[in-house]
């Protein structure tokens, strides 16, 4: 199973501050629960962490296979 979330813009994408975009693409979430759950010892230690901060959200989701999450506060994207 796999979840996205994304904004397709009808042209190209001249500047953004997204981290992940491709093409005319920007990527605001994509989670692919089969590589997630195939570190069952990763997964257990996403799911028990109480992050308290974006920062510490951030490092939480950074070495997980598998998960795609855009963490700026406000996604700007300029498009032709």
């Amino acid at each position: 199973m796999r979840l996205s979330l994304v904004v397709e813009v009808e042209g190209t994408i001249g500047e953004t501050n997204a981290e992940y975009h491709e093409g005319s693409r920007v990527t605001l979430m994509d989670m692919d629960f089969n590589k997630v759950l195939a570190d069952p010892a990763k997964f257990k230690a996403m799911a028990k962490a109480n992050p308290q901060s974006l920062q510490e959200a951030k490092e939480l989701i950074k070495g997980l296979d598998g998960v795609k999450i855009e963490t700026a506060p406000e996604v700007k994207i300029k498009f032709q």
